[in-house]
């Protein structure tokens, strides 16, 4: 009796032992099972930095950037080659058109315009002695004509004194011939010695003088230089996008880093009317006002033109946009989920758009961290910045989890597995 008593003690003490270690593991597979379906429910839920559609200015601008030139600008060549005899402007002289800048030495000039002269008034007196001539002529002719109709000359005689009027007037087309030849080579002359004066063709300043006083000068080195500052030009050019969007009289703002804080005006003066082959891009010349003389040519610039101006138009960041072409498409948050929705998209300046449907001010949508986002996922707002090291983290994390994962991320399979190495014996076995 009391051995069988003692048989049922083991009995009952074994199978309480069992069912401890039954629901002891069961236990943990929960808790493991538990623990697994928490982090993937966090794994699920996107980190994203969300903005708010609101109402503003969709302002587009054309950038164009150039070298600063003189509008107008001449290289002042000496026209007679020789020495430098005086020179009457410096560096930075402001001069006007036709203004005499140099003299180049001109004597020799000068004695070919006396002798020209000279020649003029011996042109003159034979003029004048052919005129005498013919007039003689004339009057000879005259008085033997009516003797020649009265038949009281020979024939002989009258043909002579009509060969001689004729010669006569012959003789004072060549004088006028010789007067004005002579009258040319001395106007010629008088331009050689006005030549010898070196001007200028434009009003400007002078910004570079190469000769001093007996410098020898030809006719291919230039002197000066004279450039009209007080108008520039910034030649440049743009895509046949952008020049679709100009038109001659848009007004330019125009900007140099050699002077910062300083804005000129400038206007589109020139449009070309043709694509360059190689580059695909047309040129654009802006004139701009440069007050005081501030700006300087060969300074680097930048022209902004306001192509485009819309008024209190509904706009979201461009960086809100997913996807391609007619595929294009943002992410709304609401009630905590991604919801996917395709607006009609309208012009657009450099960070925004303009949005035409769909959407409508207050709505807040997804700008970061949307890349793999799907329609209707859960998301959890964050700043920015946090949503890109966030995404970049877990994408990190996820690769090195699947590589070396953690005693406390073991699969079910390979918790079991454990568990069996370490399961107490059975009732059978200990009986």
């Amino acid at each position: 009796m009391a051995m069988t008593r003692k048989v049922w003690l083991v009995l009952l003490g074994a199978l309480a032992v069992g069912f401890v270690a039954v629901f002891g593991w069961r236990l943990i597979d929960a808790i493991i099972e538990k623990k697994a379906a928490e982090k993937g429910i966090e794994a699920a839920i996107a980190p994203v930095s969300v903005t708010e559609v609101e109402i503003r200015d969709i302002v587009l601008n054309v950038t164009m950037t150039g070298t600063i030139k003189p509008r107008l600008e001449a290289p002042i060549f000496a026209k007679v080659p020789g020495r430098v005899q005086e020179v009457h402007v410096a560096i930075g002289d402001e001069v006007t058109a036709e203004q005499v800048l140099a003299v180049i030495e001109h004597r020799e000039i000068e004695l070919q315009a006396n002798q020209a002269k000279a020649g003029v008034k011996v042109a003159e007196a034979q003029l004048e002695r052919a005129k005498n001539g013919v007039a003689a002529a004339t009057s000879a002719y005259n008085r033997l004509q009516e003797l020649k109709q009265n038949e009281a000359i020979p024939d002989a005689e009258f043909e002579k004194i009509e060969f001689g009027l004729r010669d006569a007037k012959a003789s004072l087309l060549a004088a006028e011939a010789g007067v004005a030849t002579a009258r040319a080579a001395s106007e010629l002359a008088n331009q050689m010695v006005e030549n010898a004066n070196v001007t200028t063709p434009i009003d400007g300043i002078v910004t570079h003088r190469f000769v001093n006083v007996g410098s020898p000068t030809g006719q291919t080195t230039p002197v000066f230089m004279v450039q009209d500052l007080a108008e520039l030009k910034l030649d440049s050019n743009v895509t046949a996008k952008e020049f679709a969007m100009l038109k001659v009289g848009q007004e330019v703002k125009v900007t140099v880093p050699d002077l910062p804080g300083q804005e000129f005006p400038g206007e589109v003066e020139t449009l070309s009317p043709s694509l360059n082959p190689m580059t695909r891009h047309a040129g654009v010349e802006i004139t701009i006002a440069n007050y005081e003389n501030r700006m300087l040519p060969n300074m680097f610039a930048t022209a902004v033109v306001e192509a485009l101006h819309l008024d209190d138009v509904v706009a979201i960041p461009k960086k809100a946009i997913v996807g391609v072409g007619a595929e294009q498409a943002v992410f709304v948050v609401k009630e905590g989920k991604a919801v996917r929705v395709k607006p009609v998209f309208g012009s657009s300046d450099l960070d925004f758009i303009a949005v035409e449907s769909e959407l409508i001010p207050g709505d807040v949508v997804v700008v970061s961290g949307h890349g793999s986002l799907k329609d209707g996922d859960p998301v959890k707002i964050v700043d920015h910045i946090e949503a890109d090291a966030l995404v970049e983290s877990q994408s990190d994390g996820g690769n090195a989890k699947e590589q070396n994962p953690s005693p406390d991320e073991a699969s079910p399979d390979e918790a079991t597995a454990d568990s069996d190495d370490t399961q107490p014996p059975s009732d059978e076995d200990e009986i």
